[in-house]
């Protein structure tokens, strides 16, 4: 969560060609050959996968902690800006050690690489920004928003490729162009997560 809250705010994208991802929308051609190899789950999440591209390069990073060209080649190799991975990498950092200090923190911070609770607590971070798929669109899938019910599409870019009705997303923003909507960075959900109420005595596992 604190990786997906630090890319959602950065001004700067973490991927240099911005020909083959609007936004901060992830390149289809990274998804399946970089996470599959690193042990991530696939999901159709911007979110998630963004979360994963800068949990690997810190990896790499570790890794390649004595050769700086060879973390250049292998950022440059998919297409990632190291200097806003670098500083999103950094402010993630400070974060940990904030929460890790902080007095009146008394639960102890585990990362994680499971996508559950992640996009459960998405849901109730996001939960102003939602759309449903909107019936009557089977080749360009078109959303309404909720509440404000606007007709928008899935910027390209996005992970989402979403073949039937019926399915919610959370959207981080949308811009207007030409009359038309895009939603940018968005995850597929489930809406059963908007009726879940954060409890006291919630399991470690359940929530975040």
């Amino acid at each position: 969560m604190l990786e997906i809250a630090v890319l959602c705010r950065a001004k700067r994208s973490i991927f240099t060609d911005q020909r083959i991802c609007t936004e901060r929308g992830v390149p289809r051609v990274l998804r399946d050959h970089d996470a599959a190899s690193h042990g991530y789950q696939l999901v159709n999440s911007d979110h998630i996968m963004l979360m994963q591209f800068l949990q690997m390069y810190v990896e790499f990073r570790d890794e390649a902690c004595d050769d700086p060209e060879r973390l250049k080649a292998w950022c440059s190799s998919r297409r990632l800006d190291m200097a806003a991975l670098d500083e999103a990498a950094a402010e993630v950092a400070a974060l940990r050690t904030w929460l890790a200090t902080h007095p009146r923190i008394t639960v102890k911070y585990h990362p994680q690489k499971r996508v559950t609770p992640i996009l459960p607590a998405l849901v109730r971070a996001f939960s102003s920004q939602l759309a449903l798929a909107v019936r009557g669109y089977p080749s360009s899938a078109v959303f309404m928003t909720v509440p404000h019910g606007e007709c928008a599409r899935v910027a390209s870019g996005s992970l989402i490729s979403l073949s039937h009705s019926g399915d919610w997303v959370i959207y981080n923003s949308m811009s207007h162009c030409l009359g038309k909507n895009e939603m940018h960075l968005v995850s597929a959900v489930d809406p059963q997560w908007l009726f879940v109420s954060v409890s006291p005595r919630a399991s470690s596992d359940d929530t975040l």
